[in-house]
């Protein structure tokens, strides 16, 4: 009885193989008659467009302006993602003056949320009322659009009207103007002359 179990396993065994191997042929033939047009899409990052001397105008939904942005060469990769070599943003506001930031190239998300400015990056904010010039500077700095956001891990240097903050790592919120120095924060304060 043992010796007929193991003979019947054995032929339900290797007709699951030959069904498995048929299965098989048939996926491959199937795969090999595909058209070229069902092929997957090439793989993200190369370049599909090139554009010299780009000026780009964000508005809120009222139609004013809100961001805009300059570039003598702005690179557009298939996976949505953008290059802008020399980059000058500009965050328009109605309350105070505009915060402006330069590097030596960006970077731009897909989604268009996610900025990041490499290579001497700095961002300003000219003096209102009794608000002093700001002025940061950077290796590099990622922007948050919609938080309004900006930070960075590199070493960073704040001018704020005579006073200047060094320190490693930093976090600036473009709605409250507030400044955070995440490390090693050094503050020099200008020297007051007492009359005599």
């Amino acid at each position: 009885m043992t010796g007929t179990f193991f003979e019947r396993f054995s032929a339900v065994v290797s007709l699951g193989l030959l069904a498995g191997l048929a299965m098989t042929a048939w996926l491959l033939s199937q795969l090999a008659l595909r058209p070229s047009w069902d092929a997957a899409p090439r793989a993200g990052g190369q370049m599909n467009a090139q554009v010299r001397s780009a000026e780009v105008l964000q508005t809120d939904t009222s139609g004013k302006p809100k961001y805009r942005m300059q570039t003598p060469e702005l690179s557009l990769f298939d996976d949505g993602r953008s290059q802008m070599q020399a980059p000058l943003l500009v965050a328009l506001r109605q309350d105070a003056p505009a915060v402006r930031a330069r590097a030596s190239r960006a970077l731009v998300s897909a989604d268009q949320n996610e900025i990041t400015l490499e290579g001497d990056a700095r961002i300003e904010r000219q003096a209102y009322g009794k608000e002093a010039e700001v002025r940061i500077l950077t290796d590099w700095v990622r922007f948050d659009v919609s938080a309004q956001t900006a930070e960075t891990t590199a070493p960073v240097r704040v001018n704020q009207g005579a006073t200047v903050l060094t320190g490693v790592g930093m976090k600036f919120n473009q709605r409250t103007e507030q400044i955070e120095i995440l490390s090693k924060t050094q503050m020099v304060l200008p020297s007051r002359q007492t009359e005599p």
